[in-house]
């Protein structure tokens, strides 16, 4: 069955008609004048000046919808970005600059512009300079937050006690202190026993990390791709009028 388009209401209508009376008045006052058409039918002609401002206003108002839409897209995108510097372990803008590190942007800021100011200013003037000290860190953060992550899953699974896991128990946290209890000498036959379980963990935890890093690389991949698609087409999108009209038209297909 066609779809019936939807009539205004008798409001909407006198809203419609008094909006059309007020703007061919006005386009009267600046010079249009009335002629008949072949069909016998009344038209309003506007001057070369009123046409240029007509487009202008048009071509005004599709910039302003196009570039409504690529906000409401750019603003999904943060809210994956977040949820992705989440698994990483990282701020937003930390994230933001592992992106630009990872998957550069044509026209993305560089990276040093990136780096907090205190951060900046400590490392500036150290070999490596403050991109690779805070490359390196941003890194090792990336590296122990999923290590931990898997280490505490894989050890949850092996522990008994279900009240170890109500309580949420830090595996790695425990095998850290134990570590460094085994460097120094200190710990004791029982300690050790766990030790050497936890040990064990620690290796399992290690190559799952590297499979779950290399999930999480792949969404950061996804995460620039999808980011240089919407700042491309946008950037196409207002490359005249064409432009503007083909790429409104297809929005709701991106």
């Amino acid at each position: 069955m066609p779809r019936q388009e939807q009539m205004p209401s008798p409001e909407e209508q006198a809203e419609i008609e008094k909006e059309r009376a007020i703007t061919e008045a006005e386009l009267l006052k600046g010079g249009a004048k009335y002629k008949i058409n072949e069909g016998g039918e009344k038209i309003l002609i506007p001057t070369e000046k009123q046409r240029g401002e007509i487009k202008g206003e048009m071509n005004t108002e599709l910039r302003g919808r196009i570039e409504k839409e690529f906000e409401k897209r750019r603003k999904e995108l943060d809210k994956r970005v977040e949820e992705v510097a989440g698994m990483c372990g990282f701020t937003k803008e930390e994230m933001q600059y592992y992106l630009q590190l990872r998957f550069p942007a044509a026209r993305g800021p560089q990276l040093e512009r990136m780096i907090p100011d205190d951060f900046r200013d400590s490392f500036s003037g150290l070999s490596g300079g403050a991109v690779g000290h805070y490359t390196n860190m941003l890194q090792h953060k990336f590296s122990e937050k999923i290590e931990r992550a898997e280490f505490n899953k894989i050890a949850g699974k092996d522990e008994a006690s279900k009240k170890e896991k109500e309580e949420g128990r830090d595996y790695a946290e425990r095998f850290d202190r134990l570590e460094s209890k085994v460097r120094t000498g200190s710990i004791a036959p029982a300690e050790f026993r766990e030790f050497d379980a936890l040990e064990k963990v620690e290796k399992k935890a290690k190559e799952a990390a590297r499979e779950e890093q290399a999930k999480i690389y792949s969404l950061c991949q996804m995460l620039a791709l999808k980011r240089d698609e919407i700042e491309i087409e946008r950037s196409v999108s207002h490359g005249g009028d064409k432009g503007i009209k083909k790429t409104f038209e297809g929005i709701a297909e991106i």
